[in-house]
């Protein structure tokens, strides 16, 4: 059985956040192909009483989210200037996560390592050149750190040290481009970008479909609607959250008063106490129960990159849902129990039109979609890595 290292931020157990689903997706649908996959990884510091399975390695606890910790941020800036790194990449690099992959490499002959995030790339300089690698890139980076350094609603220093991060990540993504075997990227729009800033590479770039989360806790159905409207997501990262601050400052003073919102997701406690019939639930252990628990899914995305895992899975649960063009980037074949909105006005009254009419199930719909999806997910990574390994 053919060996693969799999080397990524967080251990991909709680799930918390978009990147850590794609990872465990992809990493789980390895394993169903017949390969035998170790993968290394962190752990937040107040993750607790989880079971780590054999095959999931854990390097440290370390701090993730830079807003929960002031000096953490002050001190990886310095240490990202003192080694000139990229701040993104500088918080992953230990010296206990070097010596675990020396480790690993030392008791293992792998067939392929697969670098899980371009924060990751700094591990190129201690993996063997004889060892293929490929890459998954979850955003193009550069990018996204390109349009906050442009944001004059941030002050000019934060400014200055995205324009650097900007600088680094395009650096360190066109590298991680010219040594992989291959790049999966997570939309056709990503693709289409990083062969413009690298087409020297371009065919390297395999765009990979993300299919829904299939787990038994996503066949339980929620009949009762506990309130109209709701909205999930990781609110900690700032173009997450400057959709759900649209949504507030434009959308919801258009809503009847006696619409009820629920928000789910961590880094929304500004919405705390502020506003008549909306709750802020935090963060909650089944997001699929969450929004079977809505008459209707709103998804404000305006910014940000990549393929938004919160709007697959709420498409997957085959229920009415309001979104921005945005949220449902690199999502194609989208069902009719959607509607789009990209405009204030027109996504309060598509909300309105919704929780006025009588309910409608559309699972048959949405079971057909999730099919078609994994099939095309499955394809992909077979086709990638049966060229190489």
């Amino acid at each position: 059985m053919k060996k693969i290292l799999f080397l990524t931020t967080i251990l991909p157990l709680k799930r918390n956040s978009g990147g850590e689903i794609v990872s465990r997706l992809i990493f789980d649908k390895l394993i169903a192909l017949g390969y035998n996959v170790d993968i290394l990884g962190y752990l937040r510091k107040h993750d607790n009483n989880l079971d780590i399975p054999s095959n999931m390695h854990l390097v440290k606890k370390i701090i993730i989210e830079s807003s929960t910790s002031k000096w953490f941020t002050i001190i990886t800036i310095l240490k990202s200037l003192l080694y000139r790194q990229g701040y993104s990449s500088q918080k992953y690099i230990t010296k206990e996560y070097i010596q675990s992959l020396k480790i690993h490499l030392t008791q293992n002959d792998y067939s392929l390592i697969i670098i899980d995030h371009s924060q990751m790339g700094w591990l190129l300089d201690f993996i063997p050149a004889h060892i293929k690698i490929a890459s998954i890139a979850h955003n193009v980076e550069c990018d996204l750190y390109k349009e906050l350094s442009q944001d004059v609603s941030v002050n000019s220093l934060l400014r200055q040290i995205y324009k650097r991060e900007t600088k680094k990540m395009y650096s360190l993504e066109k590298r991680l481009m010219s040594i992989s075997q291959f790049v999966w990227v997570l939309t056709n729009k990503n693709r289409e970008r990083y062969a413009e800033f690298c087409p020297d590479y371009q065919n390297k770039l395999k765009t990979i479909v993300i299919p829904p989360i299939r787990e038994p806790q996503c066949n339980i159905e929620v009949t009762q609607k506990s309130w109209d409207i709701g909205i999930i997501g990781t609110w900690t990262w700032e173009a997450n959250n400057k959709g759900l601050v649209w949504f507030f400052e434009e959308i919801y003073p258009l809503l009847p008063e006696k619409v009820s919102i629920c928000v789910a997701g961590k880094g929304a406690d500004w919405l705390q106490n502020k506003y008549e019939k909306v709750t802020y639930v935090g963060f909650v252990d089944d997001a699929n129960v969450f929004m079977q628990s809505s008459k209707v899914i709103a998804i404000p995305s305006i910014a940000g990159d990549g393929v938004q895992i919160k709007s697959i899975q709420a498409l997957s649960l085959g229920q009415q849902i309001v979104a921005t063009s945005f949220a449902l980037r690199g999502i194609e074949n989208v069902p009719i129990y959607v509607s789009l909105a990209d405009e204030s006005d027109l996504f309060a009254q598509k909300l309105i039109d919704v929780i006025s009419s009588e309910q409608q199930n559309y699972k048959e719909l949405a079971v057909q979609w999730i099919e078609k999806r994994s099939i095309q997910f499955e394809s992909v990574m077979l086709e990638c890595l049966k060229e190489i390994i």
